[in-house]
This record gives C-alpha cells, sequence and structure tokens, in this order.
C-alpha cells in the first residue's frame, strides 16, 4: 500500500515549499524569558535546506519529515557538537507550516541540548522556536 497519497481524513492539503531565496526571521525563547532574534538570508533547493548548518564540530543527521495532522510538517533533526572536552547532543522537532502557495512558512517547536562537560555535571537546556519566512525571488 503506497503512503505517498493524501490522507482520507485530511481537511487541507498540505502545501510544499518553492525553491528560492529565503528571508527568515526567527526568535528562540530560553526557560528563563530571554529571547535571541535573527535575521537569515538563504537559497533554498529542497525543503531541508533550511536544516543544513556549517559549523567546525557539529555533524547532523539528514532531518526526518512527516505530515502534521496541523496541515503542516513535523521536522525532526539530530545533531552532534564535538569540541574537545565538551560534547553536545541537539535535538530539534519543529512544525513548519507553508501559506502562500510554498511561498511563506511559519515554524514552531523546541530544540533540546544535553550538554557534558569535563570535569563538570551534564546540563540539558531546552529553547523555544519561533519563525516566519518569505520566499524574495529566485536564488542569485
Amino acid at each position: 500500500m503506497a503512503f505517498c497519497g493524501p490522507s482520507l481524513g485530511a481537511t487541507q492539503p498540505v502545501q510544499h515549499f518553492n525553491p528560492g531565496e529565503w528571508e527568515i526571521s526567527s526568535v528562540t525563547t530560553q526557560a528563563t524569558g530571554k529571547t535571541v532574534s535573527s535575521l537569515t538570508n538563504l537559497c533554498a533547493k529542497e525543503e531541508m535546506d533550511f536544516w543544513k548548518v556549517a559549523q567546525a564540530g557539529l555533524a547532523c543527521k539528514p532531518p526526518k519529515s512527516h505530515p502534521d495532522p496541523s496541515g503542516g510538517w513535523r521536522v525532526h533533526v539530530s545533531c552532534s557538537y564535538d569540541g574537545g572536552p565538551l560534547h553536545s547532543e541537539i535535538h530539534s522537532e519543529v512544525v513548519e507550516t507553508f501559506s502562500n502557495h510554498g511561498n511563506s512558512f511559519t515554524l514552531s517547536g523546541t530544540t533540546t541540548t544535553e550538554t557534558v562537560y569535563q570535569g563538570v555535571q551534564p546540563k540539558r537546556t531546552s529553547v523555544h522556536l519561533q519563525a516566519t519566512a518569505h520566499r524574495t525571488g529566485p536564488c542569485p
């Protein structure tokens, strides 16, 4: 039985994104209430390009995604960071909801980091992620 067809109980179609240059406005909120805002531009040829991060010591598994009952996509991302005596396991789970014929999306979810530093008690932190994005045109 094929699983790629539409769900019989779906109330709205899952929209996909359009490749191109995207502007992403994001806010992360720590448990303390502190927020950090950022604005990023990137060329995305496929949806998973939003999750590619290049950082020394960081290795990420390919993101896993599946349709969410809300009409969006539930995305799971797992990364490991090794920096000498510091090691972190980073897990993100978000829901992306595309709109405007695949030219906009919103994202909401959580990133949890478990960090082990030599000689220090392991630490677990979580931040809440919120983002909005829109396609600004074709990639340069």
